[in-house]
């Protein structure tokens, strides 16, 4: 059934006079709906449309039912005050139609007609799904309208934008206002004396665009003035009144330079991925420029953010190779540091943007500094362990050998940490040596001060338990009978010899002990045991 469709919708698209021209790919392809509009707009809008070709555009009505396939002939279609509802299957048609590029116009009027006449629902199931709704009201304007007609208001409050372009006022005849999504922007306010259905102002939008996928959708709530001198029913040119016409081929201009500049900017977008996948990252930053220079220009700020996102990761990615570079003229070098500092920021940046090639070499070289560094330290304890063997501080030595053997084990040197093993023991061997020695030298040394200790003390009981002897604190010289300090050699005056401090104790303690003999305190068997060990020991 959609296979008969299809055909159906060929067999009618070619039925159309000029339809070389429709499906060309160098003019602007406008193509009207008449089938749902409550006026058809190829009679209705004779003047713009008269214009529009003469401007090169390619301008088809449409009188039936619409699918996607007719569609995306086209690069902009217009909705004209629709009092046809569209079935769900043209909803989704309009809708992936703009997704994929295509460009919309919506174009309403005041609220009680469009009530009247079926549109208001109609138009609002269409805007709807790009953030747009049209009110059901009328702005007016006691203050600034044409001829006195508040439902004629001039309109002077624009968002600078190509569409508002040389567009200083327009005459809003009996249109209704728009309330909007955060997803579209409005382009024309109410004045200070504006009013619609309680709204005054500012907050009165009467023209909006949206962005949507890659295509662009337009509304404005009056279609009043696109009349033109030509159209049937009407004595007036409310086309030429003010800057309705450059309003009105601006909205078509701008939307056809989109369309182009989309084209050419997804295209220069589409090469610089292939180029960034192919990680040929500065020819891919070229292409994203060039890219988001047109969309800037066509406006379409989303695409402008993708595109800067991209040049963001290009950079990072030129920044990577240039770190990478670096830290092989390090490695080079054997600057293990410096060429691992490079290497890891290389990959850091490299997974910033995914680029896992990028990210596995850096890796590669992260693990081989790794691995230099790491045989340098070895070496160096290996060195140190040495010559601490070398002067005999064989604890030293074991530390360091042990050390440079763990990081030959990792290091998978097996050689290497077999050959510090065979050190290791004989420094382990050699300090114990060392360390019996020491103990038996330290035992030695206890029991030569514990000897020396005993024997003091020994010699000191004796002394000490034969009697108790007094010392005497100073002398006197038997040659010139004067004082002098106990224990020196010669007399201080006259120089004459003085006896020793052993000669004076012995002498002290000899006296002392005939005193405690002819006292009786000691008896004459203690006496002379007394005299001989007093012998014996001085």
């Amino acid at each position: 059934m959609k296979r008969l469709v299809f055909l159906a919708s060929l067999v009618i698209l070619s039925s159309f006079s000029g339809i070389g021209g429709f499906c060309s790919q160098e003019k602007t392809r406008i193509l009207f709906d008449d089938y749902h509009a409550s006026c058809r707009p190829s009679e209705y809008l004779v003047d713009i449309s008269t214009e529009l070709k003469n401007r090169g555009y390619i301008v088809m009505p449409w009188d039936r039912q619409i699918d996607f396939f007719l569609l995306s002939q086209c690069d902009v279609f217009v909705v004209f005050i629709p009092s046809e509802s569209y079935f769900e299957e043209e909803k989704e048609a309009i809708r992936k139609f703009v997704e994929n590029g295509g460009n919309l116009i919506i174009f309403g009027d005041y609220g009680d007609y469009m009530k009247e006449k079926n549109i208001f629902i109609t138009i609002n199931s269409i805007s709807s799904i790009f953030g747009i709704k049209f009110n059901a009201d009328v702005v007016l304007d006691s203050e600034k309208n044409r001829e006195g007609e508040d439902c004629h208001p001039t309109i002077s409050n624009f968002k600078r934008h190509p569409v508002t372009e040389g567009v200083k006022s327009i005459g809003y005849i009996c249109g209704c206002s728009l309330t909007l999504e955060s997803s579209a922007t409005a382009l024309a306010f109410g004045n200070s004396s504006t009013t619609a259905n309680g709204q005054k102002g500012e907050d009165i939008v009467v023209l909006a665009v949206a962005e949507y996928g890659k295509g662009k959708v337009m509304a404005i709530g009056d279609q009043d003035f696109l009349v033109g001198s030509r159209t049937p029913g009407y004595e007036e040119d409310f086309l030429s009144f003010m800057d309705n016409k450059k309003l009105a081929l601006n909205m078509f201009e701008w939307l056809s330079f989109v369309y182009k500049m989309t084209i050419e900017a997804d295209e220069l977008a589409s090469e610089g991925h292939r180029l960034f996948s192919q990680r040929v990252y500065s020819q891919a930053k070229l292409q994203f420029e060039k890219a988001k220079k047109l969309y800037l220009e066509a406006n379409m700020t989303e695409k402008v953010s993708e595109m800067q996102g991209m040049i963001a990761k290009c950079d990072k990615a030129l920044d990577a190779e240039t770190a990478y570079q670096k830290g092989m003229e390090y490695y080079s070098k054997k600057e293990y540091d410096n060429a691992l500092t490079e290497f890891q920021r290389s990959k850091s940046l490299y997974d910033e943007i995914e680029d896992t090639k990028g990210s596995d070499k850096t890796q590669l070289m992260i693990d081989k500094c790794g691995g230099a560094l790491k045989t340098l330290i070895a070496e160096a304890a290996y060195q140190e362990g040495m010559e601490c063997y070398k002067h005999h501080e064989y604890d030293n030595a074991i530390t360091k050998f042990e050390e440079a053997i763990t990081l030959y084990e990792e290091l998978e040197n097996t050689e290497k940490a077999e050959e510090l093993q065979n050190k290791l023991q004989e420094a382990r061997d050699k300090n114990a040596t060392k360390n019996r020695i020491f103990v038996i030298f330290g035992i030695f040394a206890a029991i030569v001060v514990v000897y020396l200790t005993v024997r003091m003390f020994v010699r000191r009981s004796k002394i000490s338990g034969g009697s108790d002897i007094l010392h005497l604190e100073k002398v006197y010289c038997s040659s010139c009978g004067k004082e002098n300090i106990k224990g020196i050699s010669y007399c201080r005056h006259c120089k004459a010899p003085l006896k020793s401090l052993d000669e004076l104790e012995k002498e002290k303690i000899l006296e002392d002990v005939s005193k405690k003999f002819i006292s009786g305190e000691i008896s004459e068997g203690e006496y002379h045991r007394i005299m001989n060990e007093l012998k014996e020991s001085l």
